[in-house]
């Protein structure tokens, strides 16, 4: 009778389940954690206290994509989709700049909201598209491997976004006296 190695070594698999697990885990915690600040914050009486925990948050969440923790402050403090850095950049610019596709179409389906901040630019005068044309940050860049695949990347991204605008923003010049198409390439 021949024998018949296993295929997958169950001493390998379970260790990353475990592993994807606990951060999974760890994430919906975190979630829950937000929740719970957002309402005691709001609970509170000082309106400049909970403005600016609120605005730092929402800017982080949407320079690191996470999309839920940008819904669940919106909604408790609906001012903070207006939060702009200190370059005049609103959380869907910093999600454009970063690549937060989720982030993007979140903000893009609140109602009232898209036009807004569309129209939104920063203190240099870029526009959303003229982020997009900007390079990647390079956490982002290397997540695919190779310069033709993630130059690819870069062309399918500024196509997205430019779908999303209007397309008198193709030719707008920022105070470089750039278009976006100048600062793709």
């Amino acid at each position: 009778m021949e024998s018949y190695e296993p295929l997958i070594d169950s001493s390998s698999v379970v260790p990353c389940l475990k592993y994807i697990q606990r951060n999974k885990m760890a994430y919906h915690q975190a979630l829950q954690l937000v929740k719970c600040l957002c309402k005691e914050l709001k609970s509170s009486n000082d309106h400049r206290t909970y403005t600016l925990h609120s605005k730092r948050s929402v800017l982080l969440a949407a320079r690191l994509g996470l999309h839920e923790v940008v819904e669940d402050i919106v909604d408790a403090f609906p001012h903070a989709i207006w939060s702009c850095n200190e370059y005049g950049h609103c959380i869907f610019q910093l999600a454009v700049i970063h690549r937060c596709e989720k982030v993007i179409n979140l903000i893009y389906q609140m109602s009232g909201h898209k036009y807004s901040l569309l129209v939104h630019t920063d203190t240099l005068g870029n526009n959303v598209l003229h982020l997009a044309g900007g390079l990647a940050p390079p956490r982002i860049l290397n997540l695919v491997v190779g310069a033709a695949l993630q130059m690819q990347r870069e062309l399918q991204w500024f196509k997205e976004v430019e779908k999303l605008v209007n397309p008198s923003y193709k030719v707008e010049l920022n105070c470089s006296r750039e278009t976006p198409s100048i600062i793709f390439i």
